[in-house]
């Protein structure tokens, strides 16, 4: 779609729907993910897929670019991350831990890390650039839908299925803020380019004050913030 609403390119692909899609920093390509366990790399100007990516065993669920638009993350009901060449769609790093699904990705401003939400509940973090055991961040008591790091890269902001924003120490693993106003699943959370401020949706939007951990705005009937 266009910003007035129009709709500009169509890609047909996935033969079981898809669920999750990504831009590349240069707005040449868009990756998408699906329940047929494929990525799909597509031109965003003529609509035409470059090539698809098999290697996931379950449903992707979660798919995204690399800040540099080098590389693709992906996250599976497999339990695994998987990291990608979007040159040539070979698969570079295999990073496991999750159990019970994962259910988002996404990687941290420099491209050195990665972060997956589960359905066990965590949120683990990997460096890359080591492939070591990740990370854990512990504390939600329901499956994590949604995970972002704020522009440094020193947090992350997660959301669960009970509607509970979490935003973590990345460092440390502990969380800063436990943030607990939503009735209804989170479908989207992300940071403000500074970094002060949290948005949040499910159903609605929420503002949060993300140093102090304070809701500041609400608007109703939204699902998915950017």
């Amino acid at each position: 779609w266009d910003l007035t609403g129009q709709e500009t390119l169509t890609l047909e692909g996935h033969s079981q729907g898809g669920l999750s899609v990504a831009v590349n920093p240069s707005s040449t390509r868009v990756v998408s993910a699906g329940r047929d366990r494929t990525i799909q790399l597509w031109n965003a100007v003529t609509g035409q897929k470059i090539f698809t990516i098999r290697g996931h065993r379950g449903r992707v669920t979660s798919v995204t670019f690399s800040p540099d638009g080098k590389q693709i993350l992906s996250g599976s009901f497999d339990d695994t991350v998987k990291l990608w060449s979007a040159h040539t769609g070979k698969a570079i790093s295999t990073f496991r831990g999750n159990t019970r699904g994962v259910l988002a990705v996404a990687f941290s401003p420099d491209g050195k890390r990665v972060a997956s939400a589960g359905g066990d509940t965590t949120v683990r973090v990997w460096d890359i650039r080591k492939s070591r055991k990740p990370r854990i961040l512990r504390g939600d008591r329901q499956p994590v839908m949604r995970v972002s790091f704020s522009p440094d890269g020193e947090r992350i902001v997660s959301g669960s299925i009970d509607g509970t924003v979490r935003i973590w120490d990345v460092a440390t693993g502990r969380p800063i803020h436990i943030l607990k106003r939503h009735k209804r699943t989170i479908g989207d959370v992300v940071f403000s380019p500074d970094g002060n401020r949290v948005a949040s949706a499910a159903g609605e939007i929420k503002l949060w004050d993300a140093k102090r951990g304070r809701g500041t705005m609400t608007w109703k009937g939204q699902g998915a913030v950017e």
